[in-house]
């Protein structure tokens, strides 16, 4: 018999050449459109690859002229690279599992201008959702101003709405919480009705007053035993009811008596805080001058550290939970595939070691060449086992000094997730900062900026700083709106705080960071806003703190009155509802006390039986 038949062979040899010419002319058009497709997804911006170049049985990738779109600014790329070769494990890949052993990416560039717009005509509704909850972030966050048009204009405390006052809400609600609270209670007290059982625990227990086996005899005294043990458990039962309730009860009355210390002071604070905004008055505190001054500059500097740090978390979780894709494209129900997993199975993506060489031109301190390496990038943490980690160093200059260090490590293999960054720049360009209040310039220099940054579970902490001892202030000339001439209150007050400031040229930024990683609390410190403070404490502080009275006057006289309603409700919840409950526990607990007595006279220690 033939081993082999030609008639079977021949369509498999054009089957398997049919199937490597089309590989040959069709995977470098889709690995292109691969990395295109998933970047742009990922960016929220267009990522242009020029050509790639796949190697398969080499297990080889070359990625030629990767260009990045920075989604805030279309027409610039967030980064450039010319040229990135990967080795590819191939065993992996019969599992659709991609395992780059090695990444090499040459001729990186931040910040390069780009010959089309990059923004996206029809978004996807997942379409660089990182990066709208970081800009959604960097929206909401409230920068005080620091204006002094309100200086010298006469104090409207008229224009103050009551219906714009979270004290009088506030109020209005802990007021009806109570009402309704007492009225449920004192319901849930009525259908228990405890007197009948008390009243006829009382009664029996003075019919038996003085009794004994003496005087019943032995059957007497043990029916009499009886009726008292069944009356006691009855009342035990009803007790433990009672008890429930009251224990309701006065939870509840701790709790709106938190609402009307706590909760009506804080909402207070927030009432007075609003009531002199309207009035336009300029902070006086350091605390609320270091954000008005320089909150714009931090946020657009720290957007981008909170969109790396959520990208990580979305795209590296821990465990090995199920990860939800959007199915395949139909023309209805597309559904979502679950990708569960699987132990000591290779992830979906892996990259053990990557190094880049890095290029920063222009004439800046910063302007020179870099190296970075990565490790243990990977799409299931768990799977591998290991942290990411990654460190940047500075090989060459073009300028200035050398002194660049980053590294972090980011240990998402198991709950709670463990970030940590440090990175510290000497000499490089700093910021350049409008003032408005001032009609004012701060061009920061060259100088230092180091950040230090810890992230446990969802609580990040992290502390920026930058410093410059050779800044320029320039004046842009003008005066404040609403001022009276040279003359005018504010315009005086512009001109003594312009003569605190010009004199700095040691100026040091300093941003701190807390609270949980898809919002955190933004706290600024700078010896600015400590100069700023005390000149204008020194200068306006009697005037504004007057200012300040009439305003916190006017709110209080507001909500007075809707306060002491809320008080008095929550004082009716515990002189009717809690007194009504403690009053039928103790007299039910009297009676159970007096039936326990007149028990121990009728039978002493004997046994009465069941």
């Amino acid at each position: 018999m033939k081993r082999v038949r030609l008639k079977g062979l021949i369509p498999l040899v054009l089957f398997l050449v049919a199937f490597v010419v089309a590989i040959w002319l069709l995977l470098d058009p889709l690995v292109k459109w691969g990395v295109e497709d998933v970047g742009t997804e990922l960016v929220g911006a267009k990522v242009d690859l020029a050509s790639a170049d796949v190697h398969l049985f080499k297990g080889s990738v070359t990625l030629n002229g990767l260009q990045v779109t920075d989604p805030a600014h279309p027409m610039t790329n967030l980064v450039q690279a010319e040229q990135i070769v990967a080795d590819v494990s191939l065993a992996p890949l019969l599992e659709k599992k991609l395992v780059l052993d090695t990444v090499a990416v040459r001729g990186v560039r931040f910040g390069t201008p780009r010959k089309t717009s990059g923004a996206l005509a029809n978004p996807g509704p997942n379409t660089g959702a990182v990066a709208r909850a970081v800009s959604d972030w960097a929206d909401r966050m409230h920068l005080p101003s620091l204006s002094l048009a309100g200086l010298g204009q006469v104090v409207n405390v008229a224009a103050i709405s009551p219906d714009s006052l979270t004290t009088l809400r506030q109020a209005k609600q802990i007021a009806g919480s109570a009402d309704s609270a007492k009225t449920a209670w004192l319901e849930s007290l009525t259908a228990l009705n405890p007197k009948p059982h008390i009243d006829s625990a009382a009664a029996l227990a003075e019919r038996l007053k003085g009794k004994n086996i003496g005087t019943l005899g032995l059957a007497g005294a043990r029916d009499a035993a009886q009726s008292v043990k069944r009356t006691i458990d009855s009342l035990t039962a009803l007790d433990g009811k009672l008890k429930a309730l009251q224990a309701d009860v006065t939870q509840g009355v701790g709790r709106l008596q938190t609402g009307v210390t706590d909760g009506l002071a804080a909402a207070r604070r927030a009432d007075y805080a609003y009531a002199r905004s309207l009035l336009k008055l300029p902070a006086i505190a350091a605390p609320d001058i270091g954000p008005a001054l320089f909150g714009r500059m931090v946020t657009d500097k720290i957007a981008p550290l909170l969109y790396w740090l959520n990208l990580a978390q979305k795209y590296m979780p821990p465990g090995l939970a199920e990860r939800l894709d959007p199915g395949p494209k139909r023309m209805r129900a597309s559904g979502t595939d679950a990708r569960f997993p699987r132990e000591h199975d290779y992830p979906t993506f892996l990259l053990r070691f990557g190094e880049a060489s890095l290029s920063l031109g222009g004439q800046g301190a910063a302007a020179g060449n870099y190296d970075a390496r990565v490790t243990g990038v990977t799409s299931a943490p768990t799977l591998y086992g290991k942290p990411t980690t990654f460190t940047v160093s500075r090989t060459a200059a073009a300028v200035g000094p050398t002194s660049v260090r980053a590294s972090g490590m980011l240990d998402h293999v198991r709950r709670p997730l463990r970030d940590s960054v440090d990175v510290s720049a000497d000499g490089i360009t700093l910021p350049t900062v409008q003032i408005g209040a001032f009609g004012a310039t701060l061009d920061l220099g060259k100088g230092s900026s180091q950040l230090m940054l810890a992230r446990t579970g969802d609580s990040l902490s992290a502390r920026w700083v930058w410093h410059s001892n050779d800044v320029t202030w320039t004046r842009q000339g003008g005066s404040v709106a609403g001022a009276a001439g040279g003359a005018g209150i504010a315009q005086a007050a512009q001109e003594m705080l312009w003569n605190t400031i010009s004199g700095l040229k040691d100026v040091q930024v300093e941003a701190r960071l807390s609270g949980p990683i898809a919002s955190p609390r933004l706290a600024i410190g700078t010896n600015v806003a400590d100069a700023v403070s005390q000149s204008l404490q020194r200068q306006l502080g009697d005037k504004v703190k007057q200012a300040e009275a009439q305003v916190r006057a006017r709110v209080d006289s507001l909500v007075a009155s809707q306060v002491s309603a809320a008080r008095s409700a929550v004082d009716s919840v515990r002189s009717t509802a809690q007194q009504a409950v403690d009053e039928q526990r103790a007299k039910l607990d009297q009676a159970k006390k007096d039936l326990e007595s007149r028990l121990k006279s009728l039978v002493g220690g004997l046994p009465i039986g069941g």
